[in-house]
């Protein structure tokens, strides 16, 4: 089940900067477990990263997996600069070839060169050192890519006890894999040698859903390439344990290629991790069952399928069975009865046995 928490691209949460400038960390880099064979790849992007003269250190690096194409991964390479502010690099790398493209260079909100025009500072850390710092916060805590950015103009000081200098409220924007733009906040906390720690908001349901898309990529390794039903996504009433739960709808072609409909079902945790467990849609299993048998009947005569007669699909643990009855006509114009008796497993493949019945 999936265990990383955040959005979209917010995926690379309590991670540890090297000590070192002069070679990437392999830890700091993330892959998906179906994307493993592509961590040579990855390595090689960061490495390049790091070698341009405005790194001074790789801190994070991931594998957009909503951007990734038929023919290309999609990286993130996040570095920290002389001025220890973080910033992303994006890359483009073929699948199934070298030669990777450097896409953009994100530049950061807080230069170098700005005037401070904040307050006075409190026990030698100023507000706009504690800004930066948070936003380096931010960045361990998520990948902070050229869609998502502080909302410097909404930041804001709060009240905080005497271990703390300041306790900001730390707002940030993004766009969804919908391109759609979702506001977050957050609590930085920074104490008098200028550490800052932070704490996201309440999760969002931004957030919550995106992890459940993750989590649907992860289960469904085994079922294959997926298309996910987004404009059918509903959330759905849950246990007081849950924060959300969701409704994936999302079809398949099975090794038939039949097109196979399923329901993933999603729990989300208030620390947002996602429980996704995925089933074969009951209602198309009748329509999957009718094409089956249609096709197992294919040198009979004038196949008709009696569709009044057909009883509600059985549930069973591993399987669903409904039995399809139709009638067909013998060499010599006779019409006889038969049922096919279909099972569907839970990968969505469909066995059929057609016996002969009397009505």
């Amino acid at each position: 089940m999936l265990q990383r928490t955040f959005f979209y691209s917010l995926l690379i949460g309590g991670m540890l900067f090297p000590l070192w400038s002069w070679a990437v960390d392999p830890g700091v880099l993330w892959l998906p477990k179906k994307y493993s064979d592509a961590r040579p790849k990855l390595m090689r992007a960061a490495r390049d990263a790091e070698n341009m003269e405005r790194c001074k250190v790789v801190i994070a690096g991931e594998m957009i997996v909503s951007k990734n194409t038929s023919d290309e991964y999609y990286f993130v390479i996040t570095c920290r600069d002389a001025g220890r502010r973080s910033y992303n690099l994006s890359y483009q790398y073929p699948r199934t070839s070298d030669g990777f493209e450097l896409l953009a260079e994100q530049r950061s909100s807080l230069s170098t060169d700005k005037e401070s025009t904040t307050l006075p500072g409190k026990d030698g850390v100023t507000r706009e050192h504690a800004i930066t710092m948070c936003t380096e916060a931010l960045a361990e805590e998520t990948v902070l890519t050229d869609w998502t950015e502080v909302l410097e103009d909404s930041i804001q000081e709060l009240e905080h006890d005497n271990q703390w200098v300041f306790h900001l409220q730390f707002p940030f924007q993004g766009k969804n894999r919908f391109d759609e733009l979702v506001e977050f906040n957050s609590d930085c906390y920074v104490d008098k040698k200028g550490v800052a720690q932070l704490e996201l908001g309440k999760l969002h349901k931004e957030q919550a859903l995106e992890n459940c898309y993750e989590g649907l990529e992860d289960e469904s390794i085994l079922i294959g390439r997926i298309e996910v039903l987004f404009d059918q996504v509903s959330e759905v009433s849950h246990e007081s344990q849950w924060a959300y739960r969701y409704n994936l709808p999302f079809t398949s072609k099975n090794k038939k290629a039949e097109l196979v409909r399923y329901n993933a079902d999603c729990l989300v945790s208030e620390d947002g991790d996602a429980e996704v467990e995925t089933r074969v849609d009951v209602e198309s299993i009748q329509n999957m069952c009718i094409d089956a048998v249609k096709k197992e009947a294919r040198m009979m005569m004038s196949v008709q399928i009696l569709q009044d007669k057909i009883q509600p699909v059985e549930e069973q643990e591993y399987n669903f069975y409904v039995q399809i009855p139709f009638d067909a006509t013998d060499p010599v114009g006779r019409s006889l009865h038969y049922v096919g008796e279909c099972n569907v497993n839970d990968a969505g493949r469909s066995q059929v046995d057609i016996k002969p019945f009397l009505k």
